[in-house]
């Protein structure tokens, strides 16, 4: 950070530069260069969007065009928490601003700041000030790669603290992530007769950020086991520097598992080229394996807001048909009942009428599916 400090505001350039030398006083995740702009980096949404005029979480829509998006109602205001969790040191503060893209849709300005020693992800409020809804574009799909929008653009800048950690920065932050005491507040809003469904799930989700515990995965259990060679081996390297330990831990470095741990196996293979000083590659592997940890701990947060969020899709023909498929028991026990009241309406005829009598088993066999597939569209998918 000391050649930053002589800068008066972070560029594109200098994040690329703290995220490829894993600099501890920035922390993004998940980090994606796309999201890198010229003086700054663009945060995107998660699907926890609530509307502060209806008291509850918007729904969700899942698009036929692989587009996620949510509408924002008119004179409303959303908030917005973001995919993004951030961490700075003592030495960074920063500013959000509104993009151009959003604005010009009829949306309010974001505007308000990032403390220095922030741990955590953010909430944003996005107003809708216009006598119409306003579509926000959260995600869109394209050959297996999604791509997210950013509604915001993160400034930061270099600060003069007495130190990096918390208790050095005066006066001291009392903002929780997630800012919890605002969603906290608004659980104990009265809520609508109509949406209590909606209402209970909201107050499950923030109960739930509230304790999370993330779970250890497969993947988190890999890390933690080439974190624990690592950690082996930079003691070696600090406290005894014994060749034999040293190339000892290396080969066990060198078998550790790396399946789907790209960026790590990369820093690793800077760490074989080099033959004298590797005290700094064994760190910046370290840090390496705490981001990924981070990146693992974060997706559950957002696997969590999903499974309490209220989605709303919107299939294709091809997705019917598909459906049907999948359910084909169900519509042979429909067609089996089908028959039965077809039976006594076809003897009925003549007291109903010929044509209502052909009519109505018809109509009795398109109604169970559409109604089943309508039901089934307002699920989040398996």
């Amino acid at each position: 950070m000391k050649q930053l400090e002589q800068n008066y505001q972070l560029t594109g350039r200098d994040i690329k530069e703290i995220r490829e030398r894993m600099d501890p006083s920035l922390v993004i995740v998940p980090y994606e260069d796309a999201n890198v702009k010229g003086c700054g980096y663009n945060l995107t949404a998660t699907e926890f969007i609530y509307s502060v005029k209806k008291i509850r979480l918007l729904a969700i829509h899942k698009s036929n065009r692989e587009a996620t998006y949510v509408d924002i109602p008119r004179h409303d205001t959303a908030l917005i928490l973001t995919r993004e969790y951030i961490k700075l040191s003592g030495r960074l503060a920063g500013a959000f601003y509104s993009r151009v893209q959003m604005v010009s849709q009829g949306l309010g300005h974001i505007s308000t700041t990032l403390d220095p020693c922030w741990d955590g992800m953010l909430l944003f409020a996005v107003n809708n000030p216009s006598s119409r809804k306003i579509r926000l574009v959260i995600s869109e799909s394209s050959d297996g790669t999604t791509t997210y929008t950013g509604i915001a653009t993160m400034v930061l800048n270099p600060t003069r603290p007495d130190g990096d950690g918390p208790e050095k920065v005066s006066p001291s932050l009392d903002n929780p992530p997630m800012r919890l005491d605002v969603l906290k507040r608004l659980i104990y809003q009265p809520n609508h007769i109509f949406f209590d469904s909606r209402y209970q799930r909201f107050r499950r989700l923030i109960s739930e950020l509230e304790t999370f515990t993330p779970k250890l995965t497969p993947k988190m259990e890999q890390l933690r086991g080439i974190r624990g060679i690592l950690v082996e081996l930079e003691k070696e390297l600090v406290s005894y520097n014994c060749q034999e330990e040293i190339s000892g831990w290396l080969v066990e470095l060198e078998r550790a598992n790396y399946d789907k741990l790209e960026s790590l196996q990369r820093k690793k293979m800077c760490l074989n080229a080099k033959m004298d000083d590797i005290l700094p590659e064994v760190r910046g592997c370290l840090l390496e394996c705490d981001y990924l940890l981070t990146c693992e701990q974060v997706e559950q947060i957002h696997a969590l807001i999903q499974k309490w969020v209220p989605h709303v899709y919107h299939p294709t023909v091809k997705h019917f048909f598909g459906f049907l498929l999948e359910h084909w028991k169900i519509w042979a026990v429909y067609a089996l009942a089908i028959i039965g009241a077809s039976v006594v309406f076809w003897r009925g005829k003549e007291t109903i009428g010929t044509n209502v009598a052909v009519l109505i088993p018809a109509i009795a066999t398109l109604l169970p599916p559409f109604i089943t597939f309508l039901l089934d569209r307002s699920s989040p998918p398996k």
